[in-house]
């Protein structure tokens, strides 16, 4: 990554992508370079671990070419600092390579909102813009004051609710709440796509069908302690998706399965293998507008009021 002042940042992109396509004698590119970008994906938050955070979004970026602009604390430097970075994949053998955009952008805690200010600069004009708000909900001022002005320049913004408690959970609906312009997702929930196909699977026979007015109860098993915000999301989706909502039941196991009671008997259904979290990051950008379902069941995993 090649280090810049961030008044510089766009100078040297353009310098990086004059030198892509007008490859120096000697050089290994050996396909031509297609420069574009699909989307604007700002990654901030509190408390997010950043190991692997350059390979995740570089396997992103194959899926969804896009200026990724991340935003971290900074406890060693002394004023604000910015990286820069092309990183390019091919498309297929002799074919173009489609190449992205990192952007890192490090500053104290004292000069952080100074960089996230210049954050709404930075975005790609006339492309959808989403915020990745890594680690806990924002919860003191500072967090939130830091989370409301990224929420102003983009069009949605995806949790990562995986590690949240309970009462983190609640926050996040608060969160939700707070911004209805802005439209939420939460890799949390897309890793559990698989499982909750896998249940409604359950119903597709007709005469699966006719049962499922007879589920009143459900048990979600789970390993360890308190139920974790994956478990109580699975849960708020049965009971929004259900009139009358089941009684759904948390229960600790060494194996991830639901059980539904039916009059034909309990059918268990384990969960699939999740997704990695480029997966998940993944298919969360390929949503645009607002996740209707994902709210209900937050809602109810909360006990919020729609």
């Amino acid at each position: 990554m090649n280090a810049v002042e961030i008044g510089g940042i766009e100078r040297e992109l353009s310098r990086l992508w004059s030198e892509l396509a007008h490859p120096q004698p000697g050089s290994t590119q050996t396909a031509p370079v297609l420069r574009t970008c699909t989307l604007n994906l700002v990654v901030a938050g509190c408390g997010g671990e950043q190991a692997d955070l350059a390979s995740l979004l570089a396997e992103v970026a194959v899926r969804h070419p896009a200026r990724c602009i991340v935003v971290l604390g900074d406890d060693e430097g002394e004023r604000p600092r910015a990286w820069v970075n092309i990183t390019c994949h091919a498309a297929g053998r002799g074919q173009q390579q489609v190449c992205s955009e990192q952007l890192i952008l490090k500053a104290p805690a004292g000069a952080l909102h100074e960089v996230i200010g210049s954050v709404a600069g930075l975005l790609v004009a006339d492309l959808p813009a989403f915020l990745w708000w890594r680690g806990r909900s924002p919860a003191s001022d500072l967090e939130k004051e830091r989370f409301n002005h990224l929420a102003r320049v983009v069009d949605r913004a995806v949790l990562d609710s995986a590690r949240f408690s309970g009462e983190q959970l609640a926050g996040a609906a608060e969160l939700v709440r707070a911004y209805p312009r802005l439209a939420f997702g939460d890799l949390n929930w897309a890793r559990l796509t698989s499982w909750r196909a896998a249940v409604a699977q359950v119903f597709d026979p007709p005469a699966m069908q006719a049962q499922l007015a007879s589920l009143s109860r459900a048990r979600i098993a789970h390993p360890g302690g308190e139920p974790n915000a994956t478990v109580r999301l699975l849960a708020g989706w049965l009971q929004s998706r259900l009139q009358p909502p089941p009684v759904v039941e948390l229960t600790r196991s060494d194996a991830e399965v639901v059980e539904l009671d039916l009059p034909c008997g309990t059918i268990r259904v384990p969960r699939p293998a999740p997704p990695t979290d480029a997966q998940a990051l993944s298919e969360e950008l390929r949503i645009l507008g607002r996740d209707a379902v994902f709210k209900q069941a937050l809602y109810a995993a909360t006990g919020s009021p729609e």
